[in-house]
């Protein structure tokens, strides 16, 4: 006769707890693949900190993969698993601290964008900010990392073009803008401020900066991003 009941399946076979477990397609070669693991795991974010400490410390052509894992205090061989070359470990680390960085959503353009300045300048009058900037600059010439900062570029457009995109959504900025010409208009003056002035930029400055911009925009252009306070005057440097 038949038993009543079918027997169970046997459990799955688990690997043996010293196994190296990388889930399947899930490289880190590819930056965004790897999003979703790089704040949970204490080792990853300490490998990630590690490079860009490096990297500030020696650029980008001296950066040496078991500097880094001393530094992080893993094996070299758990770098290389996780990311093959040197540009994809950059990539990622680069991406990392990135996504630290909030983006803002207040509900109005022109206080959005005032923290976005403000958070950029932050991050560009660190230590660690200028010194990576320095390298990215420093060293153009360098195919490899010329390559990775146009990535990177890119990459750091997508959160700032959500940002407009949701200002192009309440009518605040005309549909047709050039978000890479705005974005550009905008972090300028920071740059320079920072890098060539050596100078603090403060908040009084982004609020300044972001009106003269949104007035410009707006002036032959259907908007209500230009319903900002007026452009004040700046104060007086010695």
């Amino acid at each position: 006769s038949m038993p009543s009941e079918l027997p169970s399946p046997p459990p799955p076979r688990r690997p043996a707890s010293n196994a190296a477990v990388e889930p399947a397609g899930e490289r880190c070669g590819a930056v965004e693949a790897c999003e979703a693991r790089l704040r949970g795991e204490p080792v990853v974010r300490a490998v990630l900190e590690a490079t860009l400490d490096e990297l500030a410390s020696v650029g980008f052509a001296a950066l040496n993969i078991e500097r880094i894992a001393e530094r992080a205090g893993v094996n070299k061989t758990t770098v290389y698993r996780r990311w093959p070359t040197k540009s994809d470990l950059v990539a990622a680390a680069m991406f990392a601290h990135k996504k630290d960085l909030e983006l803002p959503d207040t509900g109005n353009l022109r206080d959005d964008l005032i923290a976005l300045l403000l958070n950029g300048a932050r991050f560009m009058s660190e230590p660690r900010g200028k010194s990576l900037f320095r390298v990215l600059m420093g060293e153009r010439h360098n195919n490899e990392l010329s390559q990775l900062s146009e990535r990177m570029r890119r990459d750091g457009e997508h959160s700032p073009r959500i940002l407009l995109q949701r200002a192009i959504a309440r009518g605040e900025l005309p549909p047709d803008i050039d978000l890479h010409l705005l974005m550009q208009t905008l972090f300028g003056p920071i740059i320079h401020r920072v890098f060539l002035d050596n100078d603090v930029f403060e908040r009084d400055e982004a609020e300044r900066l972001v009106d003269i911009v949104l007035h410009g925009v707006c002036a032959r252009r259907s908007c209500t991003a230009a319903a900002a306070p007026a452009p004040r005057r700046s104060r007086t440097r010695t």
